[in-house]
């Protein structure tokens, strides 16, 4: 199990999108060839939900500013 801490400490420590969204991309990866779900991936990766630069702003801010 991930906790709020660990996830925190590992994205906060991302230094830009593109790494954050290469970061995003093979964890999803991973995941598909374990579950064979790619509906997931596409809604995340639609340009709708834009929820790389979500989660950027998430943690590229601090606790006050969150």
């Amino acid at each position: 199990m991930i906790t709020y801490e660990t996830s925190h400490d590992f994205f906060s420590t991302i230094n830009s999108k593109k790494t954050l969204r290469l970061v995003i991309d093979t964890i999803f990866e991973i995941a598909s060839e374990m579950t064979r779900e790619t509906k997931a991936i596409e809604s995340f990766q639609s340009k709708e939900n834009d929820v790389y630069d979500k989660i950027w702003h998430l943690y590229k801010h601090t606790e006050e500013k969150r």
